[in-house]
């Protein structure tokens, strides 16, 4: 199975573009993983991760979200003809 979860913060304006008729909304979210070294030191590596809604999903994520909002993704991962890995979204929800 092809499926993932991701909580991450929207790093930039979302924009509502069109594709042969259809919606889609490509943006970019930043997910953080820390954990603490041998030392007891706090280490962070953050990831910024391509993702892609289309129609109606697109429509909403741009009506509901804003750059800076955290957001919980679920999606699958798509590689793209280009040779881009991005996150196909079918499912979000707004982080408090």
């Amino acid at each position: 199975m092809n499926n993932c979860y991701f909580i991450g913060q929207i790093v930039e304006d979302l924009e509502l573009n069109s594709d042969n008729g259809c919606y889609v909304c490509d943006f970019v979210i930043e997910v953080e993983e820390k954990w603490t070294n041998k030392s007891s030191k706090t280490q962070v590596i953050k990831t910024k991760l391509n993702c892609t809604a289309w129609d109606k999903g697109a429509e909403a994520l741009v009506n509901k979200f804003r750059k800076n909002d955290l957001i919980f993704v679920e999606g699958c991962i798509r590689h793209d003809e280009e040779g881009i890995d991005y996150i196909r979204v079918q499912n979000f929800r707004k982080v408090s």
